[in-house]
């Protein structure tokens, strides 16, 4: 039974990598998938990787709109006009 549940796990697992392959690529999508972020990523990727955040802090100035996403791991991504160009943790 734990072998079947775990089969299915992996095979959704690979389902998910597969649809996100077609949006972002193979190498993207297997680490949207592992539950990395990059800076650089847009916030669609993020989303897919981390999911919504907590929390959202946004600024908006002459500059741009800048957000911090809070997330309850105690990490925080920084994005500037909707491109991740820090993580904290």
């Amino acid at each position: 039974r734990e072998k079947q549940q775990e089969l299915a796990k992996e095979k959704k697992r690979q389902e998910r990598i597969q649809a996100l392959s077609q949006k972002y690529g193979k190498n993207t999508a297997e680490e949207i998938a592992n539950g990395y972020v990059r800076v650089g990523w847009s916030q669609e990727k993020c989303l897919e990787s981390w999911g919504k955040p907590e929390q959202i802090n946004k600024t908006i100035g002459i500059w741009g709109v800048h957000e911090q996403w809070v997330y309850s791991i105690d990490c925080y991504l920084y994005f500037e006009d909707g491109v991740l160009t820090a993580i904290q943790n």
